[in-house]
């Protein structure tokens, strides 16, 4: 699937598309830090994949371009 029609990404997927380390994105989902943080819902038999949305993602990415500016 493309990332231009995609809604939902991996962890994996997720740091791909943000360009950052697959460290980075847990990081992110631990963090209480509001610049940083990334919500994501917990899926799978036993809860330990993470699922993330593309306007979780998109609105990383805002609030990291505001706040390089």
């Amino acid at each position: 699937m493309s990332t231009k029609t995609q809604t939902h990404f991996t962890a994996d997927e997720a740091a791909d598309y943000l360009r950052v380390s697959r460290r980075e994105i847990d990081r992110c989902t631990r963090t209480t830090e509001p610049l940083d943080y990334i919500p994501s819902a917990a899926v799978g038999e036993k809860r330990t994949k993470r699922l993330f949305r593309r306007v979780d993602l998109d609105a990383w990415i805002e609030r990291h371009m505001e706040d390089a500016s």
